[in-house]
């Protein structure tokens, strides 16, 4: 089987049996060759004596160099690695800080364990075909690879934010409420999770745009980094689902997601560098329209015609 075009990929997680079924998903679907490595810090060293690597899937939560210490030695081009490799993070979703950081740090796509051959091959062809547009060498030194993945400092956090989104954004000053502006019945699709993904993302584009309209000077880091954790989120949820109901429209639908994707890390990338706040409500009209675009077209096109079952959903 050739799939993979005879790619070279080094898989990184500290578990061998992890690293073995990835080698026997990857060897089945046509890699030329698959390294292993246990760590960040074993997987440097791996690159640094394999120039023909091609690809990188890392966890992130190891000892010895993390998947984010990892992912930000390439994008430096620590010891000459190459910058632009396409690196795919292993991910459940579980902490929000460490898939935003690896967006900071223009990780090539998620995956989730368990690992699905159908959806890695997906993932793997779209981060080889497609190039990343680096950051430079100082930007990407100054983002933090700390992970936050220990039990103390997430309960912490949870007690911290006991408050919903919701209430947080009335303290702030935001739009109050509970049906976000924007959101349409016709948005719906026969998958709840999905709905309530939607229902957030609508609600913070909306309190992103009534602060910039109004020349507030709310700090909006918190709502960016959430409105990207949710939009990746969102668009991997979709994929399992496209990917149990065989849509055959998936690579197209996806490539949607992507758009959307790409211009949400535009909009993070100007409010960080505090761009003129007009330029950015433009930003946010536009990402409003597209993802409108996008409930109604693609998002409707696979509720109509691709039902699931109860047991797939």
């Amino acid at each position: 089987m050739s799939a993979l075009n005879g790619l070279t990929i080094l898989t990184v997680d500290d578990s061998h049996l992890i690293n073995e079924y990835a080698r026997s998903i990857l060897e089945k679907l046509g890699a030329k060759k698959v390294f292993t490595a246990s760590s960040g810090d074993d997987a440097c060293v791996c690159l640094r004596r394999n120039k023909d690597i091609d690809l990188v899937i890392t966890d992130i939560q190891m000892d010895y160099g993390n998947g984010l210490d990892l992912l930000k030695s390439i994008r430096t081009g620590e010891d000459n690695i190459k910058r632009d490799l396409p690196v795919i993070v292993v991910t459940d979703f579980s902490y929000k800080e460490n898939v935003i950081k690896s967006l900071q740090l223009n990780c090539n796509g998620f995956v989730s364990k368990p690992i699905n051959g159908k959806i890695l091959l997906d993932k793997i062809k779209e981060a080889t075909s497609k190039s990343v547009e680096l950051k430079s060498v100082e930007e990407y030194a100054q983002i933090s690879t700390s992970l936050g993945d220990s039990n103390a400092k997430k309960s912490k956090e949870e007690s911290q934010h006991k408050e919903t989104l919701i209430a947080r954004v009335k303290a702030s000053g935001g739009i109050l409420k509970e049906t976000p502006s924007g959101w349409t019945p016709e948005y719906k699709t026969r998958n709840e999770h999905i709905d309530k993904i939607v229902h957030q993302i609508i609600h913070l584009q909306e309190v992103l745009l009534k602060h910039f309209s109004n020349a507030s000077n709310n700090n909006n880091t918190e709502y960016i980094n959430e409105l990207l954790f949710l939009t990746q989120k969102y668009i991997s949820e979709e994929e399992k689902i496209h990917t149990k109901a065989q849509y055959s429209k998936h690579i197209d639908h996806n490539n949607d997601h992507e758009k959307i994707l790409k211009m949400t890390q535009i909009i993070s990338k100007a409010i960080i560098a505090s761009h003129e706040k007009a330029k950015i409500k433009l930003y946010l009209q536009k990402l409003r329209e597209t993802w409108h675009n996008h409930l109604l077209d693609w998002d409707q096109d696979f509720n109509n015609n691709w039902k699931l079952s109860s047991d797939q959903q």
